[in-house]
């Protein structure tokens, strides 16, 4: 059943691994005008919980995974939630998701979509439009169907990650693909661990892409805000050699299926 086949593969992709085919393919063969999966994880103390939404073709007997809700509980008891919509390609990923949920912006390729309907019937259709921007989630302002309003910041706000990276004395990047394993796996929205070098000494530290204000935010190994280092002040204070977390991060999420 190639509905079923492109189904799983959406799904997998979208990093919520294999462990729904047996139900997605229960729910096709139930015949229904729609149905939702339930999916949980964990990351750390922080709890996910996400609704996959599915709903049958009124022209044919297609479905189509329209959307998931997701819910996240933090360690410190903190709950927020938000729906993610699919399309064709180049969606949100769950780890993705996760990383927005907790502050942090993503930078990907979009497709320019079209509203289509409005409150519960509202849908999102493709485009044939492309561009590249960071993407981070407006916890002031939510739409009218309760989600969180997105800023997006594109190539013109002036936020390069790269050149930052550069600027600054890095070891462990020389090479260029280790260096763009680093710069994938913080557009991704992740907070990285890294090897601060300060004169003969060395310490773990966490970065993360900050561009609504233009800067990296650094974190102590416990994981609390030390400081915020913007690229146009002090880009050579410091050297920061790259630890092998990356690809030990990137083996683990893709056992689970997942895109980190």
């Amino acid at each position: 059943m190639k509905n079923l086949e492109f189904l799983n593969d959406q799904i997998f992709y979208t990093g919520f691994g294999k462990e729904l085919e047996e139900d997605l393919k229960a729910n096709l063969e139930k015949g229904e005008k729609s149905f939702d999966l339930n999916y949980q994880n964990t990351y750390g103390t922080d709890k996910v919980e996400a609704k996959l939404n599915f709903t049958k073709s009124s022209q044919s007997e297609l479905y189509f995974f329209n959307s998931y809700d997701m819910n996240l509980q933090k360690g410190n008891g903190q709950e927020v939630r938000q729906r993610f919509f699919i399309g064709k390609e180049n969606n949100i990923t769950l780890k993705e998701a996760y990383n927005l949920l907790c502050g942090r912006a993503i930078n990907k390729s979009w497709t320019k979509l079209e509203k289509v309907g409005d409150g519960e019937d509202v849908k999102y259709k493709p485009t044939e439009e492309k561009y590249d921007a960071w993407l981070q989630l407006d916890f002031n302002n939510k739409d009218d169907n309760g989600n969180f309003k997105a800023l997006r910041y594109h190539d013109n706000y002036n936020f390069d990650l790269d050149k930052f990276l550069s600027e600054l004395n890095i070891k462990g990047i020389s090479n260029e693909a280790d260096k763009q394993q680093l710069v994938d796996s913080l557009k991704k929205g992740n907070r990285q661990a890294v090897i601060k070098v300060e004169q003969d000494e060395t310490k773990q530290i966490f970065i993360e892409a900050n561009p609504k204000d233009r800067i990296v935010n650094v974190y102590e190994a416990k994981q609390s805000v030390s400081q915020k280092e913007e690229i146009a002040k002090s880009p050579k204070s410091q050297k920061i050699e790259v630890t092998e977390s990356i690809k030990r991060n990137e083996r683990k999420q893709k056992k689970q299926g997942m895109q980190v």
